[in-house]
């Protein structure tokens, strides 16, 4: 009956020793990881407005220029007119200087799309970059701890035999001891 208490205990043992590993994994890398994980989030959440701002800004920045040429054009279309006739090779070259002005403000357009796009890429690839770094820490990092917690499982277990080698040796002290003063009584 000893025997079989002292194996439902082992299994109790085991059991709870799965269970307190867990445990002493969810101290040790639990709040670390949510911690990595919270920043990661922020992170992105982040480069994600740094982004819209830079697109809003960006396109602010483009309708401004735009109204402004518009304003412009429409100026120098009204001075065309009120110049009219009296100056027709001048009316030709302002013609052709808003023309030249449309292209490249067109063109400066496209660049500001383009120098906009590609700062949004490489946030978003620092970003990506930053999260990977920190993912592969954290792997290092509870790699190490699982193999400092496997290392005190195996110290765990050789403890628990060695008490229970020092328990038996105990119980063959206590019967040798019982049966010598047995023997001395009689």
């Amino acid at each position: 009956m000893a025997s079989a208490e002292k194996k439902n205990g082992q299994a109790g043992g085991s059991v709870g020793g799965n269970s307190s590993l867990s445990q002493v994994r969810e101290i040790l890398v639990g709040p670390r990881f949510r911690e990595y994980e919270r920043r990661i989030a922020r992170l992105t959440k982040k480069v994600s407005k740094e982004i819209e701002s830079l697109r809003e800004e960006m396109t602010q920045q483009g309708e401004e220029l735009e109204e402004f040429v518009r304003n412009e054009v429409a100026t120098l279309q009204d001075q065309i007119k009120k110049v009219g006739t009296t100056h027709g090779a001048s009316i030709k070259d302002l013609q052709k200087e808003t023309r030249q002005l449309t292209a490249s403000t067109e063109k400066s357009s496209t660049r500001l799309e383009d120098k906009l796009t590609k700062s949004a890429e490489s946030l978003k690839l620092l970003a990506t970059q930053q999260s990977e770094k920190v993912r592969v820490a954290v792997e290092k990092r509870c790699d190490g701890l699982q193999e400092t917690v496997e290392a005190l499982e195996e110290f765990v277990e050789g403890a628990e035999s060695e008490r229970e080698a020092l328990g038996r040796t105990f119980q063959q002290l206590v019967q040798t001891l019982t049966s010598d003063s047995k023997s001395r009584r009689k």
